[in-house]
């Protein structure tokens, strides 16, 4: 045998043996994956394996085989508490290993197990929006498992869940009509929360307030609904107005007996507790004590602050020994929480006496600004804390329930500093229907998973990854700017906001449409931005293939077309009636609004119709007026004006930019003390200088305020925080901005500008100046 044929033999041979000892891990398409499991029958386990199976079968073609250990390829094992694995002291974290060609999937815990399975799913290329926003997975001939592969991961909130809520146009008729069609009107039984439930083990999420209102029927009076939720590992809880499992909105009527007031009817309400805590003791839910109204009102029989206070202890007192009763002689050990929402949070700090192994749930003032967070003693309860935030409001001063429009940086912001301050216990986000705020749920529900992504003051390397991952690398590259761009005008002003109502109010003048105060030229400069965008969508729609269609319409081409033609009819309606357009394009933009719609409800053959419903009695959804005529506004004669950002000076090193929060896309957010430094220009007259911040709530503080100083001048100190919902509130909530002025006098040489945080928690978006 020549030298040749020696050489090629033992290269053959090599390359054999490296493939037989390489550690990647391949599963081949259309051949069955033999796994092990060591833990199988805990509900939550077999359901996230029927799921992974499920998408195994989407993507490769083939199915789970359940085989001897030796023989598997997949090993699934939960870990025993007693054990010494670091892992145990992780609750429901997981890790997926490759070891000597095998895949290991290790929970802490079974939740942790199934959370690891349903890793396998998104490693597989299966998008937790498989469902919910029909994102069709694509199919491979193998899937392969690198060498060395290793994920460790684990919750950084323990509980983390949705609140589906304001059901009525869309969610509810969606369920009762499409989906898990029943001759019971707002009926939303177990197949509706089965895709609910699904979604949210995909998301790694774990709590579930069901929907609440009239419209509906409450869910513990709908057989199968506890059953669904037990088999996929959700504890169900209620919001702030539902004590003890009870849809006070949707049941007391059925079941109770005379006025809902505990001070003259105290027997009556107690055995209507009494009730759903013996049918639900068994299911390991989340009590939430206290009492209000029947719906999102005070509670009824007091008048006081110390007669609410009385009253409300209680209430507290009483739920607590039903709990004893009828789930654990030990409540301690029992799931509870006091939400002090609206009017409450005034009684809770009049000195009520809430248990400290209750968690205390915290809440923002339904448009992303958080009201309260723990101080020093509420930060070492046994209970801990949670947060109760909005992605979806329906109340003064107007609604967000039709278009996702909560900056994600603001988000991250708020729910950074919350955790920061010890919320670390229960996160519950209000998402309306679900869709369209399929983005910001997973955005919410992932920081509250992901420390890292938590902690991170760029939201957008989270956009860019998700919208990479929904619809792929080169055209959720290419939608970046356009998701910053329906963001940015969202926080500028709402879809709802448009049209410059409010609703709850008395003065009949807020249920008119009417002129946004800007001028003409700034409103046509708004409009042009958003009909840029929607050429950007509709250029872009042409790289999507037909199986993502649907997909495409849900999460980028309805939102963005939509919040477009609002923009239209409101905008376009308010120069026709300065004379400066035609009526034809604010019509245009209402009939566009009905037709996106008409099409979502015609997606694959309606699974969605009835879901993108709207308050169609609220005049913004009505046409517009074309009889109205109103004078031009007019802008001022100004000889100068600009601003500044952020980045226009120097801020101390304590202090940072969040990434695409406030008008600038670059807010500074102060620790106190900080300093930022700029210049100003010579000028000729005085100036008018507006400083806007993130109109945020004090924390830490009674106040917000900074301190200005301006070469030549004396400080001016400015405060700007806003009580309960003020005239200011309102307008802050509108603009997302907080506006103080002061007025300086001219000088023939530049100037420093140094703005001192002298509380925390001041976040400085831009400066405004005008000579």
């Amino acid at each position: 045998m020549n030298r040749k044929s020696v050489l090629l033999i033992l290269l053959i041979v090599m390359g054999c043996w490296a493939q037989t000892n390489a550690r990647q891990v391949i599963f081949p398409k259309e051949t069955a994956i033999k796994y092990y499991i060591s833990e199988q029958d805990n509900p939550i386990v077999q359901t996230a394996l029927k799921l992974f199976g499920s998408d195994l079968h989407a993507v490769l073609g083939t199915s789970l085989e359940k085989s001897e250990l030796a023989s598997s390829q997949l090993i699934i094992q939960t870990l025993s508490p007693k054990g010494k694995d670091t892992l145990t002291k992780k609750p429901q974290g997981f890790r997926i290993e490759e070891k000597e060609g095998k895949l290991y999937v290790t929970g802490a815990d079974a939740a942790g197990t199934a959370y690891g399975i349903m890793e396998l799913s998104r490693l597989l290329g299966v998008s937790p929006w498989v469902w919910w926003a029909d994102n069709t997975p694509a199919r491979i001939n193998q899937w392969i498992i690198p060498d060395s592969f290793r994920t460790e991961q684990s919750p950084a909130v323990a509980y983390r869940g949705i609140f589906i809520n304001d059901e009525g146009n869309g969610f509810s008729p969606w369920s009762w009509k499409t989906c898990d069609p029943s001759s019971i009107q707002g009926r939303i039984g177990p197949k509706t929360h089965e895709k609910v439930f699904e979604l949210l083990l995909r998301l790694r999420a774990n709590v579930f307030w069901p929907a609440m209102h009239t419209c509906s029927v409450p869910f513990f009076l709908t057989p199968g609904n506890q059953e669904m939720a037990d088999r996929y590992g959700i504890l169900i809880g209620t919001s702030h107005c539902e004590p003890m499992l009870r849809s006070t909105n949707g049941e007391w009527k059925k079941g109770g007996v005379g006025e809902y007031n505990y001070i003259t009817n105290k027997d009556n309400v107690y055995r209507f507790w009494e009730e759903r805590v013996k049918e639900t003791a068994q299911s390991h839910n989340y009590f939430t004590l206290g009492m209000r109204g029947i719906h999102d009102t005070g509670m009824e029989g007091v008048e006081g602050i110390e007669q609410q206070r009385s009253a409300l202890q209680q209430v507290i007192n009483d739920q607590r020994e039903l709990i004893r009763k009828y789930v654990n002689k030990d409540v301690t050990k029992v799931r509870q929480v006091f939400i002090p929402y609206k009017e409450v949070l005034d009684i809770y700090n009049a000195g009520l006496d809430v248990p400290d192994d209750v968690t205390l749930m915290w809440c923002d003032d339904n448009y992303g600004y958080i009201k309260h967070l723990p101080d020093a003693t509420e930060r070492r309860r046994k209970g801990g804390n949670g947060v109760y935030y909005h992605f979806s409001y329906w109340g003064r001063p107007q609604s967000q329930v039709w278009l996702p429009s909560t900056c994600p940086a603001l988000a991250q912001t708020e729910l950074a500093r919350a955790y920061q301050h010890g919320i670390q216990d229960l996160w519950v986000f209000n998402v309306g229907d679900i869709k369209p705020n399929e983005y910001l749920m997973e955005y919410g529900l992932e920081m509250a998973w992901n420390k890292e992504v938590l902690t991170n003051c760029d939201s957008n390397i989270f956009t860019e990854q998700w919208l990479k991952r929904e619809f792929g690398e080169e055209l959720g590259r290419k939608l970046v700017p356009v998701w910053n761009t329906y963001y940015d005008l969202s926080y500028q002003r709402r879809a709802e906001l448009l049209g410059h109502t409010r609703i709850e109010e008395t003065d009949s003048k807020y249920k008119i449409i009417s002129d946004l105060p800007w001028t003409d030229d700034e409103v046509q400069a708004w409009l042009n931005r958003c009909i840029q965008m929607e050429a950007t969508v509709l250029s872009l729609r042409q790289e999507v293939d037909e199986a993502h269609k649907a997909h495409w319409f849900e999460l980028v081409e309805y939102p963005c077309l939509s919040f477009t033609a609002m923009a239209r009819k409101m905008l376009v309606a308010q120069l026709a009636r300065h004379g400066k357009a035609t009526w034809d394009e604010a019509l245009q933009g209402h009939t566009d609004i009905y037709r996106l719609t008409n099409e979502y409800h015609q997606l694959l053959d309606g699974k969605w119709n009835h879901m993108m419903g709207f308050w169609k009695g609220h005049s913004m959804y009505k046409e517009v007026d074309t009889t109205r005529h109103c004078p031009p506004i007019l802008a001022p004669a100004l000889k100068n004006s600009y601003t500044l950002t952020p980045k226009d000076g120097k801020a101390d090193a304590h202090s940072h930019i969040v990434n695409r929060l406030g008008y600038s896309n670059c807010a500074l957010a102060f620790e106190k003390g900080d300093s930022f430094t700029t210049e100003i220009p010579p000028s000729t007259d005085s100036l008018k200088i507006t400083f806007a911040f993130v109109p945020n709530h004090p924390v830490d503080a009674k106040k917000l305020e900074v301190c200005i100083d301006i070469e030549g001048t004396h400080s001016h100190y400015l405060q700007y925080e806003t009580y309960g919902r003020s005239e200011e509130w309102k307008l802050n909530i509108e603009r997302n901005q907080a506006l103080r002025t002061i007025t300086v006098p001219s000088s023939t040489k530049k100037r420093t500008l140094k703005v001192t945080a002298t509380t925390p928690a001041v976040i400085l978006d831009e400066i405004k100046i005008v000579e």
